[in-house]
């Protein structure tokens, strides 16, 4: 999932064993404040345990997390900007960065200049060099990732006010 993934894997794995139990996972969603009901917790818990040993790995957990993180709404979002999106390829990269920043601009009434979208981007890539031929684009997760996390401009404490339509 990039950054955040990893971030909030280690964060729950209190005991450094690089996986995930039951118990830690209902936690870690606890703290992030996202309610999933028993039923539907176990059928994604189980659907993710690939290797069927009670445990999430990091990549187990990331796809796991992915799928929390899809929400219509934000499919449908990420589409009216990204004129190049798939819905069948959401992890590949086809935001450009020009495109992130008119949706800051007239989803957020906020207006980043790029260097500022490219210095926020490079926070929740999975690759943080930058390398490769998407260095200047954005894919479906780590656009979730952006938004729920602690770097997008409506979650940023240093700002009053929330400018979401």
């Amino acid at each position: 999932m990039s950054a955040i993934g990893n971030e909030v894997f280690s964060k729950a794995d209190k005991d450094g064993s690089k996986t995930l139990t039951k118990d830690e996972v209902k936690k870690m969603l606890r703290e992030m404040q996202l309610n999933v009901d028993k039923k539907s917790f176990n059928e994604i818990y189980q659907k993710f345990d690939a290797d069927k040993n009670g445990l999430l790995d990091k990549n187990e957990f990331n796809l796991f997390l992915q799928t929390l993180m899809e929400k219509k709404e934000l499919i449908s979002l990420f589409k009216k900007y990204a004129k190049a999106f798939d819905e069948n390829k959401k992890s590949e990269p086809c935001m450009t960065f020009e495109e992130l920043q008119k949706f800051y601009s007239i989803e957020q009434n906020y207006n980043l200049q790029l260097d500022e979208i490219k210095e926020t981007a490079s926070m929740i890539k999975s690759d943080p060099a930058f390398t490769g031929s998407n260095k200047d684009l954005i894919s479906f997760y780590e656009f979730s990732s952006l938004i729920f996390s602690e770097w997008n401009t409506i979650f940023n404490p240093k700002r009053k006010e929330v400018f979401q339509v």
